[in-house]
């Protein structure tokens, strides 16, 4: 069979890239981003919303105190699991991308 006629030159000698890029690592790292900043607004919420609390206070405000303590705990946890799920997958990555990098080095050595 002959070459097609309407294909440019400039196209038929370039490589073709066959494998395409994974953004697994970008998508690590904002999950690691968001869970820092969800673990900063727990522990700022805590802070703002009940503070110190005095040892005097009335039943309606410990009330009122435990329920915002709960939500900036919650807060807080769901920032921790997401900055640890974050520096795993960013780890599991970068070694991902490691091995690949060595196993595609040794296998052109070999031809």
């Amino acid at each position: 069979m002959s070459e097609n006629p309407f294909k440019s030159p400039s196209t038929a000698t370039m490589p073709t890239n066959t494998s395409k890029r994974r953004p697994w690592l970008r998508y690590a790292l904002g999950l690691l981003a968001i869970g820092a900043l969800v673990t900063f607004l727990g522990l700022f919420y805590g802070v703002l919303t009940v503070g110190i609390p005095s040892p005097d206070t009335p039943p309606e405000v410990q009330q009122r105190e435990r329920f915002h303590l709960g939500i900036s705990k919650f807060l807080t946890i769901l920032g921790i699991c997401l900055l640890v799920f974050g520096l795993i997958g960013s780890v599991a990555t970068i070694l991902f991308r490691a091995v690949s990098r060595i196993w595609s080095g040794a296998r052109s050595r070999q031809t």
